[in-house]
């Protein structure tokens, strides 16, 4: 991790390459310790997730791009994504939104894994002050 933190300090300054430097971790972590990264990486000084950009290159980024560690059998990775964009939908709703069609290929996968997901999406639309935008998106994947 020394080689990424040198990286970090050489590049901190430039907005676009440290978003590249969030979702190339976020996406080539092994599947097995992803979760782990994500929350470490969430909490690093430089992610914000009132930053749109920085939110998908980390949060985004996993869900559409390490689809092992996303795609977890224990369901991991749809709760992390899930406890994100409840956090997101109040900031940003758009972003929230936009992030929520990661989960709008759902009927592909296995029943349990198609059941985790639902789990997921109804904890989106259950949410007490749930934005417009996450709603019409969450309903709109639960009933395609």
């Amino acid at each position: 991790i020394k080689e990424l933190e040198t990286f970090y300090d050489t590049w901190q300054e430039n907005n676009n390459v440290i978003d590249k430097w969030f979702s190339t971790q976020a996406i080539y972590t092994n599947p097995k310790k992803s979760i782990l990264t994500i929350r470490r990486l969430a909490e690093h000084h430089a992610f914000s997730p009132r930053n749109p950009n920085r939110f998908r290159s980390l949060i985004g980024s996993f869900a559409s791009g390490n689809l092992c560690g996303f795609h977890s059998p224990e369901g991991d990775g749809y709760n992390i994504v899930t406890e994100w964009l409840m956090k997101l939908d109040e900031i940003n709703p758009q972003t929230a939104a936009q992030v929520c069609t990661v989960f709008d290929n759902w009927k592909i996968f296995d029943k349990k894994r198609q059941e985790k997901i639902k789990k997921t999406l109804g904890r989106l639309l259950s949410m007490n002050d749930v934005s417009r935008n996450t709603f019409e998106i969450v309903t709109k994947i639960l009933k395609e």
